[in-house]
């Protein structure tokens, strides 16, 4: 399951969840729209080990300015308060498979 991340629970979120994957996206972004079922499909394998979150940069520019986004679709992992890698653009399911597997340990 994806959350929306916004200003209010961000911190909240972050604190209280060992590893949380964010995507920032606008929803008139291409590339955004088509990575969205990949995105959910994989927070679904990963349910109550990680969060998965998404952020709207058009509604909270801050957060997206703040994890220094530049380009859309992005992904930030962010492990034990600490943001410890970031991906722009898509992926496919298995290398983000992979990727979080990784975080994880």
């Amino acid at each position: 399951m994806v959350i929306d991340i916004t200003k209010q629970n961000i911190n909240d979120i972050i604190k209280n969840n060992t590893l949380v994957i964010i995507d920032f996206y606008a929803v008139w972004c291409g590339p955004c729209n088509s990575f969205k079922p990949t995105f959910e499909k994989v927070s679904n394998l990963f349910d109550g080990r990680v969060l998965f979150g998404s952020v709207n940069i058009d509604e909270y520019r801050d957060i997206a300015i703040k994890y220094n986004v530049s380009a859309i679709p992005m992904l930030v992992a962010i492990k034990n308060s600490v943001n410890c890698w970031s991906h722009t653009g898509t992926m496919t399911e298995g290398p983000l498979k992979e990727k979080i597997e990784l975080l994880l340990k």
